[in-house]
């Protein structure tokens, strides 16, 4: 979902930061039920639901597809004309980390490790491998498995719709509708008309906070020092790589390979090994950049004269793979493409992603002109989503701290587990291009409380996704894509629970809620 208003509320809990000073937008209160009650005569349609999910994207499609499954008559509001947010839109060809323990040493791709995620994140899987949307065997994904984006489209609309929940495509939240300190309904607008929901519980699925930022939910943003998110960053996909010639030059250049890589043993024979075996190739590369910077040839990140880096980052590149095979002359490319973004402030954001698109395309003249194997390279298609890695984290009734995921931690009302990295792409002044950091002990991995899903100041809202209850650090954990689909599965269970019995998110059974989860395959 798109953040359509941006609150300025004052905060007045210690300890939680300061309202970025980026947006002019005047405070606009949340509608309150006497108010909304006026605006019967004008709607185009209202709608009762137990469950309304704002945002269809990785955790949205599970928590939509968890609350259906449970009972809940559930309605999922989706601004895109697809499911899976920047899991499909966001180019992203890898379901990425999550599954497997993903520790600092890591390369990403193995396959090893105990299987952290079960439930409906690897019934995905397994329909995706049954569809040829991936590849691998059933029940046991790699640590980042390929992904057709155009299968994933069918792959998530069908589990959602068979789930008997409602899916509203190109639908935007406008606004919550709250009765004393309680969610009791949302506006959306539909095909160009004003639509009520009336529902007791919103499920905030949309990365941003939005629907709970809407319903006067404090939030964090960013780090502690400055309040800066991570990097974004713009996926983009080239064709017609003369993967060959271009393995050639790495085996006499091996410096263009990202020194991360190196230090695990990516070089140019490891990749032509795994290219002629059939297995997954990525590879981290800056080919020729030394040179491009000498003579000033390198296009300029958007934001850098916000940032350290003044220089493209390295680009990783993943093969793709289309309906049941590799592509080896196609890739999708991830690098920082954008710093200093507050995905707030919507007029910053709309010029940043204008810009950004611009950035892009000079990487791929650069790429043409200066890398071997990239002469009749070509640009495929820019990713639909600007990956936002960090926006309003909402403040619920536990906060995951970065010393929560550095230790083996339990929780009595853990919803599951997660064994990925600490990943931070920073604005730091030490120009570095990630901070990798192990959890999880020596076990390698900790649980995720069921009180870092629920808001503290709005009852009926929850999270699901990146947008839960976690300091800066814990969210570069937690914010990876499997991860988020686990979470949704609980937030969407929870809420039909909930629902069910009558009472507010906070107040159901926690060992319900567990059980259940277990029965339908989670692994907490």
């Amino acid at each position: 979902m798109v953040l359509v208003t941006v609150r300025t509320r004052a905060v007045s809990r210690p300890g939680i930061f300061a309202r970025a000073a980026g947006p002019s937008q005047e405070a606009i209160n949340l509608i309150p039920a006497s108010t909304a009650r006026h605006l019967d005569g004008h709607l185009h349609g209202r709608q009762r639901a137990d469950v309304l999910v704002v945002g269809g994207g990785t955790a949205g499609f599970v928590a939509a597809t968890a609350a259906a499954r449970n009972g809940a008559q559930t309605i999922l509001a989706e601004y895109l004309p697809f499911l899976g947010g920047t899991h499909g839109g966001g180019a992203m060809v890898m379901g990425t980390i999550g599954f497997r323990p993903t520790g600092e040493s890591s390369h990403r791709v193995e396959a090893a490790g105990q299987l952290m995620v079960g439930g409906i994140p690897l019934e995905y899987y397994d329909r995706m491998l049954a569809a040829r949307g991936t590849s691998g065997d059933p029940g046991d994904p790699s640590n980042a498995w390929p992904k057709d984006l155009e299968i994933s489209k069918v792959v998530t609309e069908e589990m959602v719709a068979e789930a008997g929940a409602d899916i509203w495509f190109m639908t935007q939240l406008v606004d919550v509708i709250v009765d004393d300190g309680a969610v009791v309904g949302a506006l959306v607008t539909r095909g160009g008309g004003l639509v009520r929901v009336d529902t007791g519980i919103i499920i905030d699925a949309s990365g941003d906070g939005i629907a709970a930022v809407q319903a006067g939910a404090e939030y964090e943003v960013g780090r502690p020092s400055d309040n800066k998110a991570e990097a974004a960053t713009l996926y983009f996909e080239m064709a017609g790589i003369d993967l060959g010639r271009l393995l050639d030059h790495l085996a006499d250049h091996p410096e263009d390979i990202s020194h991360h890589h190196r230090d695990r043993g990516v070089s140019a024979a490891t990749l032509r090994r795994d290219w002629e075996a059939g297995g997954p190739f990525v590879v981290r590369l800056g080919v020729n950049y030394a040179a491009g910077k000498e003579a000033g040839l390198l296009p300029t990140p958007v934001g850098a004269e916000r940032s350290a880096h003044t220089d493209p980052s390295l680009g990783t590149f993943w093969m793709h793979w289309r309906d049941g095979q590799w592509v080896a002359s196609s890739f999708s490319v991830n690098m920082d493409t954008t710093y200093g973004l507050d995905p707030r402030d919507r007029d910053a954001y709309d010029d940043a992603l204008m810009a950004t698109r611009r950035f892009v395309l000079d990487m791929v003249r650069y790429y043409q002109a200066n890398a071997p194997g990239f002469e009749d390279a070509y640009l495929l298609r820019f990713a639909t989503l600007l990956g936002v890695r960090e926006g309003p984290r909402i403040l619920g009734r536990y906060l995951l701290t970065a010393d929560d995921v550095a230790a083996a931690s339990d929780f009595p009302d853990a919803v599951g587990r997660c064994g990925v990295r600490v990943d931070i792409h920073p604005e730091d002044p030490g120009g570095r291009e990630f901070l990798l950091t192990d959890v999880g002990g020596d076990r390698g991995w900790y649980q995720v409380p069921y009180r870092s899903l629920v808001a503290t100041d709005v009852d009926g809202v929850m999270m699901a996704g990146r947008n839960i209850s976690a300091d800066h650090v814990a969210h570069g954990s937690v914010r990876h894509q499997v991860t988020c689909m686990m979470i949704g599965q609980a937030a969407g269970t929870a809420a039909a629970i909930a629902a069910r019995q009558g009472v507010p998110p906070h107040d159901i059974d926690i060992s319900l809620l567990q059980s259940t989860l277990r029965r339908q395959g989670a692994i907490i």
